[in-house]
C-alpha cells in the first residue's frame, strides 16, 4: 500500500539475494538468513531485525552487525564477544608477522640475537636560548695615558644634536657672523 511505498523504493536500490530454498524445502526465516550469511559473513551483510531469536543466533557468528529499532531510534548493537575475539586474533596475526619477516629481522640485527642489548643513548645537553640571553658588551680599548674618567669622556666623540629645519639658516648665519667677528679681532 501507500504506507510501504517509500520503503519499497529504498529496497529496490539493493541487490536481491536468493537463498536457494524451494517452496517444497522451505526453512524458517531465521534459518534461511543464517544460511545466507554463512560462517564468516564473507559478503559483509548487515542484518536489521526485531526478532530476538534471530539476534541471538547472529551473535554467535563473527562479524555480523545487527541493527534494531528501539524507541523510534535505529540502534547498532555493540559487537558480540565472538566478533571481538575474532578481531583480536586478526590483529595479533598481523602484528606477529610472517616467518620471512622474522628471518629478515634476525639478519638485520645480529647483535641483539646474542643478548647484548645496546645501551640507550642519553639526551643531548642543550644550551640556553640565545634569544633570551643578553649580548656581551664590547670592551673599550684602555689606554694607560688616560687614567681619569674625564679624560675618557673627552676622548669619546661628541653626541650630535638635532638641528631643526627652520633653525639651519639661523645657525648658518650665526656661525658666519661669529667667524667674522673672530676674524676681526
Amino acid at each position: 500500500g501507500p504506507a510501504g511505498y517509500g520503503a519499497l523504493q529504498v529496497l529496490k536500490q539493493y541487490k536481491e539475494r536468493h537463498c536457494g530454498h524451494t517452496v517444497a524445502k522451505a526453512k524458517p526465516t531465521p534459518d534461511c538468513i543464517t544460511s545466507l550469511i554463512g560462517e564468516d559473513n564473507r559478503h559483509h551483510y548487515i542484518v536489521a531485525t526485531q526478532d530476538n531469536d534471530l539476534r541471538k543466533r547472529l551473535r554467535q557468528l563473527p562479524g555480523v552487525p545487527i541493527l534494531l529499532i528501539t524507541h523510534n531510534t535505529i540502534v547498532l548493537e555493540k559487537p558480540s564477544d565472538v566478533s571481538m575475539q575474532k578481531a583480536e586474533k586478526i590483529v595479533e596475526s598481523k602484528l606477529a608477522g610472517s616467518a620471512a619477516e622474522k628471518e629478515s629481522l634476525r639478519r638485520l640485527r645480529p647483535e641483539e640475537q646474542d643478548g647484548a642489548a645496546t645501551a640507550p643513548r642519553g639526551r643531548k645537553r642543550k644550551g640556553p636560548n640565545p634569544l633570551s640571553c643578553l649580548k656581551k658588551k664590547p670592551k673599550l680599548p684602555s689606554s694607560s695615558s688616560s687614567s681619569s674618567p674625564a679624560d675618557a669622556a673627552e676622548a669619546s666623540p661628541k653626541k650630535r644634536m638635532r638641528v631643526r629645519p627652520g633653525r639651519r639658516k639661523a645657525l648658518a648665519a650665526g656661525e658666519a657672523t661669529s667667524s667674522a667677528t673672530a676674524g676681526d679681532e
